[in-house]
């Protein structure tokens, strides 16, 4: 929580970035890890409470995955939403 009493924009953007990955992820029949290229988000509300992410592979290539996700919030308002671009990597 902030000073406000809310959702610091880090736990927010930290939720989102996570379930896009694993959207990412998943979308991956070679099942490769991913890392954050580029994101960007947009925050509608307030984040209180018990919040859910949900995530969605919307393109991928062979080298990277484009995703989306959205927050919600325990009344299902949208609190946030993030467009992202994912590179595929090697697990080592």
């Amino acid at each position: 929580m902030n000073s406000l009493e809310v959702a610091h924009g880090g736990v927010t953007m930290t939720l989102l970035d996570v379930a896009q990955a694993m959207a990412g992820r998943f979308a991956d029949p070679d099942q490769r890890g991913v890392v954050t290229i580029e994101m960007k988000t947009s925050f509608m509300r307030p984040g209180t409470g018990k919040m859910q992410a949900c995530g969605r592979c919307i393109h991928r290539t062979s080298s990277l995955a484009f995703c989306e996700a959205e927050l919600v919030d325990a009344q299902e308002r949208v609190v946030a939403k993030a467009s992202g671009t994912f590179k595929y990597v090697r697990k080592h």
